[in-house]
């Protein structure tokens, strides 16, 4: 899972990289302390394989689970950084990501 807050690092260079055990299919969270208030973008994907990368097929279509923030999709790739960002509060903000299978 990776967390971003500026354009150009989307899906390239996170700002915090977070890995969580699976223990259920239906509900497993993570949690990032200590972050400022304001706005960043999630994505994250289920590395079935634990080889630290997203799988793809021969045409570049995911064989893993992923998402993003506001469980936002483009026509044809992942989302822009502007339609993934969510605005973190100081205390405490909850966000539920859907990981997309193809």
């Amino acid at each position: 899972m990776g967390l971003f807050n500026q354009e150009e690092d989307f899906l390239e260079t996170a700002l915090i990289n977070v890995s969580v055990k699976v223990t259920a299919m239906d509900n497993t969270k993570a949690t990032f302390s200590d972050l400022p208030t304001g706005y960043y973008a999630i994505s994250l994907f289920h590395d079935v394989n634990m080889n630290n990368e997203l799988d793809k097929n021969y045409m570049g279509i995911p064989k893993e689970g992923f998402g993003f923030s506001n469980n936002k999709m483009g026509i044809f790739g992942p989302p822009s950084f502007e339609d993934s960002l969510v605005k973190i509060e100081k205390d405490t903000t909850e966000i539920t990501i859907r990981l997309k299978h193809f």
